[in-house]
């Protein structure tokens, strides 16, 4: 096929990539259809995320993925930071280098350490799910400093024994991290929903600042906004009310518990028009 020279001066036709790139920004060709292609080429592959420059585009693989997530590759992202290696794109690598430069602010005294993390998309697109896995990375960094400092000090009253230790991260029950991560289902309770695109989707916005102390997790807070309100008397067809109706309407309080939010023992989700 002969093209006039017109044609790519008028952008009508485009020239395409030989390959993709984990960085958009390192693509010969760079335009919205060269992009495209890149993002369906590694989204085939299995690979969600890619660079473009500093901002990580994600995409929702809407199934499991299998050795993307869990303790061993949290544990490569931070030892590959640690060891300055490179690594592929990964929400745990942003959650890293937002957490390392808190943590060389510190040391060198700068007046304003803190980090911000931004999660944006459309509805079902997984800003919830990669909030999740954001704050989980950032526990267990908190839980691997405060390995370190322990180590470092029992190093040099037991060198042998500890020397030899492996890294251990203790996310029990009774550490503030695994208390931070716990409080997630609560929250989701009074503002998560089922819409036709997402069964738990996030109705409201929110702001998540996780408080740190020399790099270990001492608290968190989060500030909530613009609630769906209309949410609570009308639902669209194949949608539903908030998770806390259904939770409690589905047999897993006793009757003295059901007594004090004026509910009877036989009452369910159909029972009640806002459900």
């Amino acid at each position: 096929i002969v093209l006039p020279v017109s044609a790519l001066e008028d952008k009508q036709v485009v020239l395409a990539n030989d390959q993709t790139a984990e960085d958009l920004i390192k693509l010969t060709h760079l335009h919205e259809p060269a992009v495209v292609e890149a993002m369906q080429i590694r989204y085939s592959q299995d690979l969600i995320y890619t660079y473009t420059g500093p901002v990580l585009l994600a995409l929702n693989p809407f199934g499991t993925i299998q050795g993307l997530y869990g303790e061993s590759v949290q544990r490569k992202y931070a030892e590959a930071a640690e060891n300055h290696t490179v690594v592929s794109p990964h929400v745990y690598a942003v959650a890293d280098q937002a957490f390392r430069s808190m943590m060389r602010s510190l040391e060198d005294e700068q007046p304003n350490p803190n980090q911000s993390i931004l999660v944006s998309g459309e509805s079902g697109s997984g800003k919830t799910v990669t909030t999740k896995f954001v704050m989980k990375y950032l526990a267990s960094l908190s839980q691997r400093q405060q390995h370190e400092t322990i180590r470092a000090y029992k190093l040099a009253q037991e060198p042998t024994k500890w020397n030899q230790r492996k890294d251990e991260v203790d996310m029990t029950g009774n550490s503030i991290e695994a208390q931070v991560l716990q409080s997630n289902p609560i929250l989701e309770s009074f503002g998560n929903a089922r819409t036709v695109r997402n069964d738990n989707s996030s109705r409201f916005g929110k702001f998540i600042e996780i408080q740190f102390e020399n790099g270990k997790l001492v608290g968190a807070q989060m500030e909530t906004y613009l609630l769906e309100k209309v949410r609570l008397n009308r639902q669209s067809a194949g949608e539903r009310n908030y998770h806390i109706f259904y939770e409690l309407l589905s047999k897993s309080m006793n009757a003295r518990e059901l007594s004090q939010f004026y509910l009877a023992l036989s009452a369910g989700p159909e029972d009640f028009r806002i459900t």
